[in-house]
Protein backbone atom coordinates (compact mmCIF):
# COMPACT_ATOMS: atom_id res chain seq x y z
CA UNK A 1 0.00 0.00 0.00
CA UNK A 2 1.53 3.48 -0.86
CA UNK A 3 0.83 6.32 0.81
CA UNK A 4 1.07 8.30 -1.94
CA UNK A 5 -2.62 8.94 -3.38
CA UNK A 6 -3.41 9.82 -6.83
CA UNK A 7 -6.75 11.27 -8.17
CA UNK A 8 -8.20 9.01 -10.14
CA UNK A 9 -5.58 6.00 -9.21
CA UNK A 10 -7.51 4.66 -6.30
CA UNK A 11 -11.30 3.82 -7.21
CA UNK A 12 -12.30 0.55 -6.19
CA UNK A 13 -9.03 1.10 -3.05
CA UNK A 14 -10.15 3.55 -0.39
CA UNK A 15 -14.24 2.67 0.03
CA UNK A 16 -16.10 0.74 2.30
CA UNK A 17 -14.06 -0.40 5.41
CA UNK A 18 -10.96 1.68 3.82
CA UNK A 19 -12.53 4.73 4.60
CA UNK A 20 -12.68 4.58 8.12
CA UNK A 21 -8.75 4.53 8.26
CA UNK A 22 -7.40 8.00 9.67
CA UNK A 23 -5.92 9.71 5.75
CA UNK A 24 -7.47 11.33 3.01
CA UNK A 25 -9.48 8.83 1.18
CA UNK A 26 -11.08 9.29 -2.29
CA UNK A 27 -13.78 6.71 -3.38
CA UNK A 28 -15.12 7.29 -6.74
CA UNK A 29 -18.86 5.31 -7.02
CA UNK A 30 -19.88 6.20 -10.83
CA UNK A 31 -20.84 9.76 -11.23
CA UNK A 32 -20.81 9.72 -7.85
CA UNK A 33 -17.04 10.65 -5.81
CA UNK A 34 -16.54 10.33 -1.66
CA UNK A 35 -14.08 12.05 0.08
CA UNK A 36 -13.23 11.35 3.38
CA UNK A 37 -11.10 13.56 5.63
CA UNK A 38 -10.21 12.33 8.65
CA UNK A 39 -7.81 14.80 9.42
CA UNK A 40 -9.67 16.85 11.45
CA UNK A 41 -12.28 16.09 14.47
CA UNK A 42 -15.04 16.38 12.29
CA UNK A 43 -16.31 14.39 9.38
CA UNK A 44 -16.12 15.73 6.27
CA UNK A 45 -18.00 14.23 3.33
CA UNK A 46 -17.68 15.96 -0.03
CA UNK A 47 -19.78 14.04 -2.95
CA UNK A 48 -20.16 15.06 -6.89
CA UNK A 49 -22.97 14.42 -8.61
CA UNK A 50 -22.61 15.56 -11.85
CA UNK A 51 -22.21 19.66 -11.61
CA UNK A 52 -24.01 19.47 -7.93
CA UNK A 53 -21.35 19.58 -5.09
CA UNK A 54 -23.46 18.58 -1.53
CA UNK A 55 -21.04 18.99 1.66
CA UNK A 56 -21.98 16.82 4.51
CA UNK A 57 -20.58 17.67 8.30
CA UNK A 58 -20.01 15.33 10.80
CA UNK A 59 -19.17 15.68 14.31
Amino acid sequence: MSSKDSPGSKLSSGCGRDSERRANLQCCIGIACFIHDSSSSSREIIMSLESIYLKVEYV
